[in-house]
Protein backbone atom coordinates (compact mmCIF):
# COMPACT_ATOMS: atom_id res chain seq x y z
CA UNK A 1 0.00 0.00 0.00
CA UNK A 2 3.22 2.60 1.20
CA UNK A 3 4.54 1.73 -2.01
CA UNK A 4 1.50 2.61 -4.17
CA UNK A 5 1.09 5.59 -2.16
CA UNK A 6 4.33 6.98 -2.66
CA UNK A 7 4.28 8.37 -5.85
CA UNK A 8 1.01 9.98 -4.68
CA UNK A 9 3.40 10.84 -1.63
CA UNK A 10 6.52 12.43 -4.03
CA UNK A 11 3.90 14.37 -6.04
CA UNK A 12 2.72 16.20 -3.24
CA UNK A 13 6.11 17.06 -2.26
CA UNK A 14 6.69 18.22 -5.61
CA UNK A 15 3.58 20.55 -5.96
CA UNK A 16 4.59 21.72 -2.36
CA UNK A 17 7.68 22.90 -3.45
CA UNK A 18 6.64 24.34 -7.04
CA UNK A 19 4.26 26.22 -4.21
CA UNK A 20 6.88 27.79 -2.21
CA UNK A 21 9.00 28.45 -5.30
CA UNK A 22 5.93 30.57 -6.59
CA UNK A 23 5.59 32.34 -2.88
CA UNK A 24 10.06 33.15 -3.28
CA UNK A 25 9.64 36.23 -5.70
CA UNK A 26 6.47 37.37 -3.71
CA UNK A 27 8.86 37.92 -0.88
CA UNK A 28 11.66 39.11 -2.95
CA UNK A 29 9.13 41.73 -3.95
CA UNK A 30 8.69 43.45 -0.35
CA UNK A 31 10.70 46.81 0.05
CA UNK A 32 14.20 46.29 1.18
CA UNK A 33 14.44 49.73 3.67
CA UNK A 34 17.30 51.33 4.17
CA UNK A 35 18.22 54.25 6.48
CA UNK A 36 20.50 56.91 6.71
CA UNK A 37 21.81 55.72 10.74
CA UNK A 38 22.32 52.54 9.60
CA UNK A 39 25.63 53.61 7.55
CA UNK A 40 26.65 56.56 9.62
CA UNK A 41 24.33 59.01 9.55
CA UNK A 42 22.63 61.40 12.16
CA UNK A 43 20.04 64.20 12.27
CA UNK A 44 22.57 66.44 14.56
CA UNK A 45 23.28 70.41 13.39
CA UNK A 46 26.88 70.71 11.28
CA UNK A 47 27.05 66.45 11.17
CA UNK A 48 28.14 65.67 7.12
CA UNK A 49 25.86 62.85 6.34
CA UNK A 50 27.39 62.84 2.98
CA UNK A 51 30.06 60.23 3.91
CA UNK A 52 27.25 58.05 5.31
CA UNK A 53 24.65 58.52 2.06
CA UNK A 54 27.38 57.19 -0.36
CA UNK A 55 27.64 54.53 1.52
CA UNK A 56 23.87 53.60 1.56
CA UNK A 57 23.87 54.65 -2.38
CA UNK A 58 26.33 51.96 -2.98
CA UNK A 59 24.18 49.40 -1.48
CA UNK A 60 20.59 50.38 -2.68
CA UNK A 61 22.42 50.72 -6.46
CA UNK A 62 23.55 46.91 -5.72
CA UNK A 63 20.03 45.97 -4.40
CA UNK A 64 17.91 47.47 -6.99
CA UNK A 65 20.22 46.03 -9.99
CA UNK A 66 19.39 42.82 -8.47
CA UNK A 67 16.09 43.70 -8.77
CA UNK A 68 15.17 44.32 -5.45
CA UNK A 69 12.64 46.95 -4.41
CA UNK A 70 14.98 49.38 -1.86
CA UNK A 71 13.06 52.47 0.24
CA UNK A 72 15.48 54.63 1.64
CA UNK A 73 13.96 55.79 4.62
CA UNK A 74 14.29 58.91 5.82
CA UNK A 75 13.31 59.85 9.44
CA UNK A 76 11.76 63.93 10.47
CA UNK A 77 14.60 65.72 11.68
CA UNK A 78 17.69 67.66 9.77
CA UNK A 79 20.42 66.12 8.03
CA UNK A 80 23.18 68.24 6.56
CA UNK A 81 25.26 67.03 3.03
CA UNK A 82 28.23 69.01 2.41
CA UNK A 83 29.66 68.65 -0.93
CA UNK A 84 33.43 67.83 0.16
CA UNK A 85 33.37 64.13 0.13
CA UNK A 86 30.38 64.09 -2.80
CA UNK A 87 31.17 62.85 -6.11
CA UNK A 88 31.48 65.04 -9.08
CA UNK A 89 29.78 64.16 -12.72
CA UNK A 90 29.34 66.14 -16.39
CA UNK A 91 25.93 66.94 -16.40
CA UNK A 92 24.03 68.13 -19.67
CA UNK A 93 21.02 70.24 -18.08
CA UNK A 94 18.81 72.12 -20.15
CA UNK A 95 18.41 75.46 -19.56
CA UNK A 96 21.25 75.89 -16.93
CA UNK A 97 24.61 77.06 -16.94
CA UNK A 98 27.47 74.25 -17.78
CA UNK A 99 29.34 72.99 -15.20
CA UNK A 100 32.17 70.26 -16.14
CA UNK A 101 32.37 68.88 -12.50
CA UNK A 102 28.82 69.06 -10.43
CA UNK A 103 28.75 67.61 -7.13
CA UNK A 104 25.77 65.41 -6.56
CA UNK A 105 24.27 63.94 -3.32
CA UNK A 106 21.20 61.60 -4.37
CA UNK A 107 22.85 60.02 -7.43
CA UNK A 108 20.54 57.71 -9.15
CA UNK A 109 21.59 56.58 -12.06
CA UNK A 110 20.95 53.42 -14.33
CA UNK A 111 18.51 51.72 -12.36
CA UNK A 112 15.81 49.58 -14.30
CA UNK A 113 15.47 46.39 -12.50
CA UNK A 114 13.91 47.34 -8.97
CA UNK A 115 12.20 49.76 -7.81
CA UNK A 116 14.02 52.54 -5.73
CA UNK A 117 11.72 54.86 -2.97
CA UNK A 118 13.11 57.84 -1.28
CA UNK A 119 10.84 58.57 1.47
CA UNK A 120 10.93 61.46 4.25
CA UNK A 121 8.40 61.47 7.34
CA UNK A 122 6.64 64.84 6.47
CA UNK A 123 9.69 66.61 8.71
CA UNK A 124 12.72 65.56 6.92
CA UNK A 125 14.22 68.71 6.21
CA UNK A 126 17.78 67.61 3.93
CA UNK A 127 20.04 70.42 3.98
CA UNK A 128 22.50 71.07 1.41
CA UNK A 129 25.13 72.88 2.36
CA UNK A 130 27.33 75.00 -0.76
CA UNK A 131 26.91 74.81 -4.80
CA UNK A 132 25.56 71.20 -5.48
CA UNK A 133 22.72 69.37 -6.77
CA UNK A 134 20.63 67.54 -4.19
CA UNK A 135 19.18 64.94 -6.90
CA UNK A 136 19.97 63.40 -9.87
CA UNK A 137 17.88 60.68 -11.20
CA UNK A 138 19.11 59.62 -14.49
CA UNK A 139 18.73 56.45 -16.66
CA UNK A 140 16.38 55.48 -14.19
CA UNK A 141 12.70 53.37 -14.01
CA UNK A 142 10.30 54.11 -11.30
CA UNK A 143 12.02 55.96 -8.86
CA UNK A 144 9.70 57.81 -5.94
CA UNK A 145 10.67 60.89 -4.35
CA UNK A 146 8.45 61.75 -1.66
CA UNK A 147 7.92 63.15 2.11
CA UNK A 148 11.06 65.81 2.39
CA UNK A 149 12.19 68.88 1.90
CA UNK A 150 15.49 70.76 0.39
CA UNK A 151 17.01 73.52 1.39
CA UNK A 152 20.44 75.72 1.93
CA UNK A 153 21.55 77.68 4.84
CA UNK A 154 23.47 79.88 3.15
CA UNK A 155 21.94 80.52 -0.67
CA UNK A 156 23.66 82.31 -3.48
CA UNK A 157 20.86 85.08 -3.62
CA UNK A 158 21.01 87.91 -1.34
CA UNK A 159 17.88 90.53 0.40
CA UNK A 160 18.35 93.36 1.54
CA UNK A 161 15.36 95.65 3.85
CA UNK A 162 14.90 99.30 2.98
CA UNK A 163 14.86 100.77 7.39
CA UNK A 164 15.13 104.42 6.37
CA UNK A 165 15.09 106.47 3.02
CA UNK A 166 17.21 109.35 3.57
CA UNK A 167 15.49 112.43 1.16
CA UNK A 168 18.90 114.63 2.53
CA UNK A 169 21.57 112.70 0.45
CA UNK A 170 18.77 110.64 -1.47
CA UNK A 171 20.83 107.48 0.16
CA UNK A 172 18.93 104.39 1.62
CA UNK A 173 19.36 102.80 4.61
CA UNK A 174 19.26 98.91 4.29
CA UNK A 175 19.62 95.75 6.36
CA UNK A 176 20.87 92.15 5.48
CA UNK A 177 19.74 89.23 7.18
CA UNK A 178 21.49 86.77 9.97
CA UNK A 179 21.88 83.74 7.15
CA UNK A 180 23.99 85.89 4.67
CA UNK A 181 27.89 86.48 4.77
CA UNK A 182 29.48 89.18 3.09
CA UNK A 183 32.03 91.29 1.76
CA UNK A 184 31.95 95.03 0.72
CA UNK A 185 35.02 95.16 -1.98
CA UNK A 186 35.73 97.70 -4.45
CA UNK A 187 32.16 99.30 -4.15
CA UNK A 188 30.65 96.22 -4.93
CA UNK A 189 29.05 93.47 -2.47
CA UNK A 190 29.93 89.91 -2.52
CA UNK A 191 28.31 87.32 -1.50
CA UNK A 192 30.23 85.08 0.31
CA UNK A 193 28.96 81.08 -0.04
CA UNK A 194 30.24 77.86 1.93
CA UNK A 195 32.40 77.05 -1.02
CA UNK A 196 30.97 79.82 -3.86
CA UNK A 197 31.38 83.95 -4.32
CA UNK A 198 28.68 85.66 -6.23
CA UNK A 199 28.95 89.73 -6.70
CA UNK A 200 25.18 90.31 -7.18
CA UNK A 201 24.14 92.91 -10.34
CA UNK A 202 20.10 92.96 -10.87
CA UNK A 203 17.24 92.95 -8.11
CA UNK A 204 13.80 91.55 -7.56
CA UNK A 205 11.37 94.35 -5.77
CA UNK A 206 9.02 93.06 -3.49
CA UNK A 207 6.42 95.36 -1.09
CA UNK A 208 6.23 94.52 2.46
CA UNK A 209 3.49 91.60 1.80
CA UNK A 210 5.86 89.69 -0.23
CA UNK A 211 4.28 90.67 -3.66
CA UNK A 212 6.58 92.20 -6.18
CA UNK A 213 7.17 96.26 -6.72
CA UNK A 214 4.21 97.40 -9.26
CA UNK A 215 6.11 98.24 -13.12
CA UNK A 216 9.53 97.33 -11.27
CA UNK A 217 10.79 94.40 -12.99
CA UNK A 218 14.92 93.39 -13.42
CA UNK A 219 16.24 96.51 -11.58
CA UNK A 220 19.93 96.86 -11.77
CA UNK A 221 21.91 97.06 -8.76
CA UNK A 222 24.32 99.46 -9.25
CA UNK A 223 24.67 101.94 -6.46
CA UNK A 224 27.15 104.42 -6.63
CA UNK A 225 28.91 104.17 -3.66
CA UNK A 226 28.26 101.11 -0.94
CA UNK A 227 29.18 101.79 3.38
CA UNK A 228 28.95 99.43 5.33
CA UNK A 229 27.73 101.29 8.72
CA UNK A 230 27.52 98.15 10.49
CA UNK A 231 27.80 94.01 10.62
CA UNK A 232 24.76 93.79 8.77
CA UNK A 233 23.51 98.01 7.58
CA UNK A 234 24.20 99.37 4.60
CA UNK A 235 24.20 102.82 3.27
CA UNK A 236 23.81 103.05 -0.77
CA UNK A 237 24.15 106.36 -2.20
CA UNK A 238 23.48 106.88 -6.27
CA UNK A 239 21.28 103.92 -6.64
CA UNK A 240 18.86 104.66 -9.49
CA UNK A 241 16.04 103.08 -7.48
CA UNK A 242 16.00 105.32 -4.96
CA UNK A 243 12.84 107.37 -6.48
CA UNK A 244 10.88 103.96 -6.46
CA UNK A 245 11.55 102.37 -3.33
CA UNK A 246 9.43 103.07 0.05
CA UNK A 247 10.46 101.94 3.93
CA UNK A 248 10.48 98.27 4.22
CA UNK A 249 10.50 97.30 0.46
CA UNK A 250 12.60 93.86 0.17
CA UNK A 251 15.13 93.75 -2.53
CA UNK A 252 16.55 90.04 -3.79
CA UNK A 253 19.96 90.93 -5.16
CA UNK A 254 20.94 88.22 -7.39
CA UNK A 255 23.26 87.54 -10.51
CA UNK A 256 21.40 85.15 -13.66
CA UNK A 257 24.10 82.45 -13.37
CA UNK A 258 21.27 79.09 -12.49
CA UNK A 259 24.47 76.11 -11.81
CA UNK A 260 22.64 73.84 -9.11
CA UNK A 261 19.19 72.91 -9.70
CA UNK A 262 17.56 71.51 -7.01
CA UNK A 263 15.97 68.09 -8.57
CA UNK A 264 16.87 66.70 -12.64
CA UNK A 265 15.35 64.07 -14.00
CA UNK A 266 16.82 62.67 -17.37
CA UNK A 267 16.58 60.19 -19.93
CA UNK A 268 14.49 58.49 -17.53
CA UNK A 269 10.61 56.84 -17.16
CA UNK A 270 7.57 56.56 -14.77
CA UNK A 271 8.89 59.33 -12.46
CA UNK A 272 6.65 60.19 -9.24
CA UNK A 273 7.27 62.64 -6.50
CA UNK A 274 4.87 63.53 -4.17
CA UNK A 275 4.78 65.87 -1.03
CA UNK A 276 8.18 67.23 -2.10
CA UNK A 277 9.20 71.11 -0.99
CA UNK A 278 12.32 73.02 -2.35
CA UNK A 279 12.75 76.03 -0.61
CA UNK A 280 15.97 77.10 -2.30
CA UNK A 281 18.21 76.04 -5.65
CA UNK A 282 20.67 78.02 -7.46
CA UNK A 283 18.76 76.77 -10.90
CA UNK A 284 15.38 75.27 -11.01
CA UNK A 285 13.38 73.60 -8.62
CA UNK A 286 13.18 70.19 -10.86
CA UNK A 287 14.46 69.91 -14.34
CA UNK A 288 13.16 67.10 -16.04
CA UNK A 289 14.59 66.31 -19.59
CA UNK A 290 14.60 63.62 -22.28
CA UNK A 291 11.93 61.76 -19.91
CA UNK A 292 8.34 59.73 -20.18
CA UNK A 293 5.90 59.98 -17.84
CA UNK A 294 6.66 62.12 -15.09
CA UNK A 295 3.63 62.90 -12.25
CA UNK A 296 4.22 65.86 -9.44
CA UNK A 297 1.71 65.42 -6.61
CA UNK A 298 2.40 67.96 -4.30
CA UNK A 299 4.84 69.59 -4.76
CA UNK A 300 5.74 72.59 -3.40
CA UNK A 301 8.13 75.65 -3.87
CA UNK A 302 7.72 77.80 -0.86
CA UNK A 303 9.32 79.52 1.39
CA UNK A 304 10.25 78.03 4.64
CA UNK A 305 7.67 78.36 7.48
CA UNK A 306 10.02 80.88 9.87
CA UNK A 307 12.31 82.18 7.68
CA UNK A 308 12.39 85.87 6.54
CA UNK A 309 13.11 85.04 2.73
CA UNK A 310 11.22 86.73 0.14
CA UNK A 311 12.79 84.15 -2.35
CA UNK A 312 12.54 80.59 -3.31
CA UNK A 313 14.53 79.70 -6.37
CA UNK A 314 16.59 81.47 -9.02
CA UNK A 315 14.52 80.12 -11.90
CA UNK A 316 11.21 77.92 -12.75
CA UNK A 317 9.95 75.91 -10.13
CA UNK A 318 9.71 73.00 -12.83
CA UNK A 319 10.42 72.53 -16.18
CA UNK A 320 9.95 69.97 -18.89
CA UNK A 321 12.40 69.92 -22.28
CA UNK A 322 11.79 66.73 -24.48
CA UNK A 323 9.80 64.98 -22.35
CA UNK A 324 6.92 62.60 -23.71
CA UNK A 325 4.52 60.52 -22.40
CA UNK A 326 2.41 62.53 -20.04
CA UNK A 327 3.39 65.44 -17.13
CA UNK A 328 1.19 65.75 -14.44
CA UNK A 329 1.60 68.54 -12.10
CA UNK A 330 -1.46 68.87 -9.71
CA UNK A 331 -2.06 70.18 -6.04
CA UNK A 332 1.41 72.19 -5.77
CA UNK A 333 2.68 75.13 -4.45
CA UNK A 334 4.88 77.67 -6.56
CA UNK A 335 6.05 80.98 -4.56
CA UNK A 336 8.36 83.73 -5.03
CA UNK A 337 10.77 82.43 -7.28
CA UNK A 338 12.81 84.10 -9.99
CA UNK A 339 11.31 82.66 -13.04
CA UNK A 340 7.94 80.80 -14.31
CA UNK A 341 5.97 77.81 -12.56
CA UNK A 342 6.39 75.66 -15.56
CA UNK A 343 7.36 75.65 -18.43
CA UNK A 344 6.79 72.38 -20.90
CA UNK A 345 8.87 72.77 -24.56
CA UNK A 346 11.30 70.49 -26.75
CA UNK A 347 14.41 72.19 -28.40
CA UNK A 348 14.66 73.12 -31.75
CA UNK A 349 18.05 72.75 -33.21
CA UNK A 350 19.43 75.15 -35.60
CA UNK A 351 19.77 74.03 -39.51
CA UNK A 352 23.82 75.22 -40.12
CA UNK A 353 24.02 73.31 -43.26
CA UNK A 354 22.49 71.55 -45.70
CA UNK A 355 25.10 68.82 -47.13
CA UNK A 356 22.62 66.83 -49.47
CA UNK A 357 19.73 65.00 -49.94
CA UNK A 358 19.88 62.85 -47.25
CA UNK A 359 22.39 64.72 -44.50
CA UNK A 360 22.09 68.01 -42.59
CA UNK A 361 24.59 69.71 -40.04
CA UNK A 362 22.24 70.74 -37.07
CA UNK A 363 23.11 72.65 -33.69
CA UNK A 364 22.01 73.51 -30.12
CA UNK A 365 22.04 77.05 -30.39
CA UNK A 366 21.32 78.23 -27.04
CA UNK A 367 24.50 78.54 -24.51
CA UNK A 368 22.49 76.61 -21.54
CA UNK A 369 20.80 73.33 -23.67
CA UNK A 370 23.40 71.47 -24.99
CA UNK A 371 24.66 67.45 -24.71
CA UNK A 372 21.00 66.78 -24.62
CA UNK A 373 19.67 62.88 -25.79
CA UNK A 374 17.22 64.64 -28.11
CA UNK A 375 16.49 61.59 -30.01
CA UNK A 376 15.33 57.99 -29.50
CA UNK A 377 15.48 55.50 -32.71
CA UNK A 378 11.72 55.99 -34.63
CA UNK A 379 11.09 59.29 -33.65
CA UNK A 380 9.99 61.64 -36.37
CA UNK A 381 11.54 65.14 -37.03
CA UNK A 382 9.70 68.27 -38.59
CA UNK A 383 11.50 71.05 -40.58
CA UNK A 384 10.50 74.57 -39.70
CA UNK A 385 11.33 78.02 -41.54
CA UNK A 386 13.08 79.76 -38.62
CA UNK A 387 11.25 83.01 -40.15
CA UNK A 388 7.65 82.24 -39.86
CA UNK A 389 7.93 79.76 -37.96
CA UNK A 390 5.95 77.12 -40.27
CA UNK A 391 6.70 73.56 -41.16
CA UNK A 392 8.42 72.95 -44.46
CA UNK A 393 8.85 69.02 -44.00
CA UNK A 394 8.42 65.81 -42.14
CA UNK A 395 10.85 62.51 -41.87
CA UNK A 396 12.67 60.34 -40.09
CA UNK A 397 16.11 59.72 -38.40
CA UNK A 398 18.01 57.15 -39.90
CA UNK A 399 21.01 58.22 -37.57
CA UNK A 400 22.18 61.18 -35.34
CA UNK A 401 25.40 61.91 -34.09
CA UNK A 402 28.13 64.38 -32.97
CA UNK A 403 29.64 65.94 -35.67
CA UNK A 404 32.64 64.92 -33.78
CA UNK A 405 34.07 63.01 -30.98
CA UNK A 406 32.59 64.91 -27.07
CA UNK A 407 31.49 67.93 -29.55
CA UNK A 408 28.09 68.55 -27.33
CA UNK A 409 26.07 71.14 -29.63
CA UNK A 410 26.55 70.37 -33.31
CA UNK A 411 24.85 66.95 -34.90
CA UNK A 412 24.86 65.03 -38.17
CA UNK A 413 21.50 64.05 -39.04
CA UNK A 414 21.17 61.11 -41.74
CA UNK A 415 17.27 60.59 -43.14
CA UNK A 416 15.73 57.51 -43.93
CA UNK A 417 13.90 59.27 -47.28
CA UNK A 418 15.43 61.84 -49.58
CA UNK A 419 15.08 65.71 -48.46
CA UNK A 420 13.09 67.62 -51.07
CA UNK A 421 15.69 70.04 -51.77
CA UNK A 422 13.51 72.50 -53.39
CA UNK A 423 11.78 73.23 -50.38
CA UNK A 424 14.57 73.03 -48.20
CA UNK A 425 17.33 74.92 -49.87
CA UNK A 426 17.94 78.90 -49.29
CA UNK A 427 15.84 79.07 -45.82
CA UNK A 428 16.44 79.22 -42.66
CA UNK A 429 15.57 76.17 -40.87
CA UNK A 430 15.18 74.35 -37.47
CA UNK A 431 14.27 70.90 -36.70
CA UNK A 432 12.45 70.33 -34.47
CA UNK A 433 11.41 66.39 -32.53
CA UNK A 434 7.99 65.66 -33.08
CA UNK A 435 8.10 62.51 -31.21
CA UNK A 436 9.33 64.21 -28.29
CA UNK A 437 5.85 66.24 -26.69
CA UNK A 438 4.22 65.57 -23.82
CA UNK A 439 0.42 65.60 -22.74
CA UNK A 440 0.44 67.88 -19.72
CA UNK A 441 -2.12 68.44 -17.01
CA UNK A 442 -1.50 71.13 -14.68
CA UNK A 443 -4.37 71.15 -12.35
CA UNK A 444 -5.20 72.65 -8.66
CA UNK A 445 -2.17 74.26 -8.28
CA UNK A 446 -1.33 77.43 -6.26
CA UNK A 447 1.27 80.37 -8.68
CA UNK A 448 2.02 83.52 -6.65
CA UNK A 449 4.18 85.98 -6.23
CA UNK A 450 7.04 85.13 -8.55
CA UNK A 451 8.70 86.76 -11.46
CA UNK A 452 8.10 86.74 -15.05
CA UNK A 453 5.59 84.55 -16.00
CA UNK A 454 2.98 81.34 -14.47
CA UNK A 455 3.01 78.65 -16.83
CA UNK A 456 4.43 77.88 -19.87
CA UNK A 457 3.42 75.78 -22.51
CA UNK A 458 4.77 74.39 -25.66
CA UNK A 459 3.83 71.32 -26.79
CA UNK A 460 1.79 69.80 -29.96
CA UNK A 461 -0.51 66.84 -27.46
CA UNK A 462 -3.00 67.98 -25.24
CA UNK A 463 -2.59 70.23 -22.72
CA UNK A 464 -5.39 71.12 -19.77
CA UNK A 465 -4.88 74.14 -17.62
CA UNK A 466 -7.82 73.98 -15.24
CA UNK A 467 -8.90 75.09 -11.26
CA UNK A 468 -5.71 76.96 -10.52
CA UNK A 469 -4.96 80.17 -8.51
CA UNK A 470 -2.47 82.45 -10.61
CA UNK A 471 -1.89 85.14 -7.80
CA UNK A 472 -0.17 88.31 -8.66
CA UNK A 473 2.53 86.69 -11.10
CA UNK A 474 4.61 89.66 -11.75
CA UNK A 475 4.20 89.45 -15.62
CA UNK A 476 1.69 86.85 -17.99
CA UNK A 477 -0.11 84.55 -15.74
CA UNK A 478 0.07 82.21 -18.99
CA UNK A 479 2.06 81.89 -22.28
CA UNK A 480 2.01 80.05 -24.96
CA UNK A 481 5.32 80.93 -27.33
CA UNK A 482 7.57 79.14 -29.62
CA UNK A 483 10.76 80.30 -30.79
CA UNK A 484 13.38 79.18 -33.47
CA UNK A 485 15.94 82.34 -33.21
CA UNK A 486 16.54 82.92 -29.25
CA UNK A 487 15.85 80.47 -26.94
CA UNK A 488 15.14 77.68 -29.14
CA UNK A 489 12.40 76.10 -26.99
CA UNK A 490 9.98 74.61 -29.91
CA UNK A 491 6.34 72.97 -29.63
CA UNK A 492 3.40 74.79 -31.85
CA UNK A 493 0.11 73.93 -28.98
CA UNK A 494 -2.60 72.09 -31.21
CA UNK A 495 -4.98 71.59 -28.17
CA UNK A 496 -5.17 73.91 -24.97
CA UNK A 497 -7.81 74.08 -22.58
CA UNK A 498 -7.56 76.82 -20.09
CA UNK A 499 -10.52 76.50 -17.74
CA UNK A 500 -12.07 77.47 -14.02
CA UNK A 501 -8.70 78.97 -13.19
CA UNK A 502 -8.28 82.51 -11.21
CA UNK A 503 -6.21 85.20 -11.76
CA UNK A 504 -5.56 88.09 -9.14
CA UNK A 505 -4.08 90.96 -10.35
CA UNK A 506 -1.44 89.32 -12.86
CA UNK A 507 0.60 91.27 -15.23
CA UNK A 508 2.08 93.93 -12.64
CA UNK A 509 5.79 94.30 -14.64
CA UNK A 510 6.95 93.62 -18.48
CA UNK A 511 8.61 90.46 -19.34
CA UNK A 512 9.72 89.38 -22.76
CA UNK A 513 6.16 88.21 -24.45
CA UNK A 514 3.57 89.19 -20.97
CA UNK A 515 1.81 91.43 -23.46
CA UNK A 516 -1.71 89.75 -21.98
CA UNK A 517 -3.17 87.86 -18.84
CA UNK A 518 -3.05 85.24 -21.38
CA UNK A 519 -0.23 85.80 -23.82
CA UNK A 520 -0.40 83.87 -27.04
CA UNK A 521 2.88 85.09 -29.08
CA UNK A 522 5.23 82.85 -30.81
CA UNK A 523 8.55 84.60 -31.89
CA UNK A 524 7.44 84.89 -35.45
CA UNK A 525 9.77 87.45 -37.99
CA UNK A 526 7.79 86.91 -40.68
CA UNK A 527 3.67 86.89 -40.56
CA UNK A 528 3.39 86.05 -44.18
CA UNK A 529 0.53 83.40 -44.46
CA UNK A 530 -3.19 84.16 -44.95
CA UNK A 531 -4.05 80.88 -44.08
CA UNK A 532 -1.65 78.90 -41.85
CA UNK A 533 -0.97 79.49 -38.13
CA UNK A 534 1.89 78.42 -35.70
CA UNK A 535 -0.62 77.17 -32.82
CA UNK A 536 -3.94 75.34 -33.19
CA UNK A 537 -7.23 75.41 -31.05
CA UNK A 538 -6.82 77.00 -27.87
CA UNK A 539 -10.01 77.53 -25.59
CA UNK A 540 -10.47 79.93 -22.41
CA UNK A 541 -13.78 79.28 -20.87
CA UNK A 542 -15.41 79.26 -17.42
CA UNK A 543 -12.07 81.25 -15.16
CA UNK A 544 -12.29 84.55 -13.28
CA UNK A 545 -10.12 87.62 -13.93
CA UNK A 546 -9.98 89.63 -10.70
CA UNK A 547 -7.83 91.78 -12.30
CA UNK A 548 -7.10 96.08 -12.45
CA UNK A 549 -7.61 97.38 -16.13
CA UNK A 550 -5.19 94.99 -18.11
CA UNK A 551 -5.49 93.13 -21.87
CA UNK A 552 -7.04 89.51 -20.93
CA UNK A 553 -5.45 88.14 -23.76
CA UNK A 554 -3.29 88.46 -26.77
CA UNK A 555 -3.84 85.73 -29.24
CA UNK A 556 -0.84 85.67 -32.31
CA UNK A 557 -0.74 83.18 -35.09
CA UNK A 558 -3.37 80.96 -33.95
CA UNK A 559 -5.96 78.42 -36.20
CA UNK A 560 -8.46 79.04 -33.55
CA UNK A 561 -8.78 81.53 -29.95
CA UNK A 562 -12.22 80.39 -28.37
CA UNK A 563 -12.96 82.68 -25.11
CA UNK A 564 -16.45 82.05 -23.55
CA UNK A 565 -17.92 81.84 -20.45
CA UNK A 566 -15.07 83.89 -18.48
CA UNK A 567 -15.85 86.65 -15.49
CA UNK A 568 -14.23 89.89 -14.90
CA UNK A 569 -14.26 91.51 -11.50
CA UNK A 570 -12.65 94.88 -12.42
CA UNK A 571 -10.36 96.60 -9.12
CA UNK A 572 -8.21 99.51 -8.71
CA UNK A 573 -5.24 97.46 -6.85
CA UNK A 574 -3.02 99.21 -9.29
CA UNK A 575 -2.77 101.41 -12.42
CA UNK A 576 -2.66 100.15 -16.03
CA UNK A 577 0.91 98.94 -16.90
CA UNK A 578 -0.59 99.03 -20.88
CA UNK A 579 -1.37 102.39 -22.73
CA UNK A 580 -4.20 100.26 -24.55
CA UNK A 581 -5.51 97.68 -22.14
CA UNK A 582 -7.58 95.75 -25.00
CA UNK A 583 -7.00 92.23 -25.73
CA UNK A 584 -6.04 91.69 -29.01
CA UNK A 585 -5.73 89.00 -31.89
CA UNK A 586 -3.30 89.15 -34.75
CA UNK A 587 -3.57 86.65 -37.56
CA UNK A 588 -5.93 84.46 -35.71
CA UNK A 589 -8.43 82.05 -38.11
CA UNK A 590 -11.36 82.04 -35.97
CA UNK A 591 -12.44 83.83 -32.77
CA UNK A 592 -15.47 82.93 -30.96
CA UNK A 593 -16.24 84.95 -28.22
CA UNK A 594 -19.43 84.28 -25.54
Amino acid sequence: MYKRLLPVFMSLSFLLLLSCGVRKPYKSSQPVTLTLEEYGGRSEKDFDNSPALRRLLQTSHRMAQEGKSVKISLKNGSYHFYPDSLPSYELFISNHDHVKDRKVAFMFEGITGGKVVVEGGGQTKLLFHGRQIPFVVKGCSGVVLQGFSIDDPRPALMQIEVLEMRDEDKSMLVRVPEETRFEVRENKIVLQGEDFEVTPFVAMPFEEDRRMVWGRADVAFNPAQIIRQSERNLILKGWGEYPYASQHNRYVLRSYYRPAPGIVVMDSKNIELKDVVVHYAEGMGLIAQDTENISLDGFKVEVAQGSERYFTLQADATHFSGCRGYISSVNGLYEQMADDAINVHGTYLRVDSVLNASEVQASFAHGQSFGLRWYESGDSIRFIDRKTLLPVHTSKIQSFFPLSEGDQKRRMIAFEDPLPLDKIEGKQLAVENLSAYPTVLFSKNIVRNNRARGALFSTIKKVVCEENLFDHTHGSAILLCGDSNGWYESGPCEEVIISKNRFVNPLTGMYQFTNGIISVDPVIRELDSKDQYYHGRIVVEDNLFETFDSPLYYAKSVREFVFRRNRVIPNNAYRPLFEDTRSKCIHVGNVVEE
